[in-house]
């Protein structure tokens, strides 16, 4: 039997507009860890003051905002206008340089011009070669550092349980979900195959937060795509279906609080000459 088709390569911007205003209650990293990535990423490419940095998928600016307030170079792009919107009501007016922009097409930043790209949990949706021949374009002479952000849930925790049944019920299906460790290592050897030195994995923050699995799984259900797959309407509601009864098999109460911990990675690449 064949399955309905699924974009595996890029969620519709429409579902990304209409999240914006419940993005950040959804999915925010908090104030703290969003500082000391910034902090992290400007200490570990030893950038400054105006070095250019681009930002893919900037969403409502949680991470950004930190960024910007490190350099005036800083660039932002996301296709959605309406999450740029609310990087912009929490962003000093006159600091970040915002623009819409799908990035699985060309950056909208000149050649040989940026010195570090980051991406945070958003390579997974996005083309990997189309990711790699634009760092590779837009890299400075100077040397570029690529920085690859994600969450990274306790095995325990709701949302890593869920999320590994998740992968169970697709896979069952006959769809591929996309996986950020996998994305961001395939990335990273990507461009060492062009050159470029890795830059180890590396725990910038933790935090433990109290959360449920109804909490998750509603979460999943507001979502527009899951694991990097936008699927057709009928097969979603299977899949959250499936996912909803494996839970409540397992853990009875899903509206029980839990206590669960997750740290924010970085790992990445240099491209031409180390920081000095």
């Amino acid at each position: 039997m064949s399955r309905p088709p699924a974009n595996d390569e890029q969620i519709s911007r429409f579902e990304f507009e209409t999240q914006a205003t419940s993005f950040d209650g959804r999915a925010s990293l908090g104030p703290e860890v969003a500082r000391a990535v910034a902090r992290a990423i400007f200490e570990r490419l030893a950038l400054v003051d105006p070095d250019p940095l681009l930002e893919i998928g900037a969403g409502t600016g949680e991470i950004g905002v930190e960024l910007a307030s490190r350099t005036r170079g800083y660039i932002g792009i996301d296709g959605s206008q309406a999450m740029l919107d609310r990087f912009r009501a929490r962003a000093d007016p006159s600091a970040p340089m915002l623009r819409v922009a799908d990035a699985n097409q060309a950056w909208p930043v000149a050649d040989a011009s940026i010195r570090c790209v980051f991406l945070s949990r958003v390579l997974h949706l996005l083309n990997r070669d189309h990711v790699r021949d634009e760092v590779l374009r837009v890299a400075h002479p100077g040397g570029l550092g690529v920085i690859v952000g994600r969450r990274v849930r306790d095995a325990d925790a709701p949302a890593a349980r869920l999320r590994l049944k998740l992968r169970s019920i697709l896979h069952d299906l006959g769809y591929q979900p996309r996986n950020p460790q996998e994305d961001g290592a395939a990335l990273v050897e990507s461009l060492r195959s062009s050159g470029a030195t890795p830059i180890a994995l590396e725990a910038v923050a933790r935090r433990t937060l109290r959360t449920s699995y109804r909490i998750e799984l509603d979460a999943w259900r507001f979502k527009g795509g899951i694991a990097g797959l936008s699927l057709p309407a009928e097969v979603r509601e299977i899949v959250l279906s499936d996912l909803e009864r494996w839970a409540l098999a397992e853990v009875g109460a899903l509206e029980a609080p839990v206590d669960a911990g997750e740290s924010y990675v970085i790992e990445g690449a240099l491209v031409g000459p180390p920081p000095s």
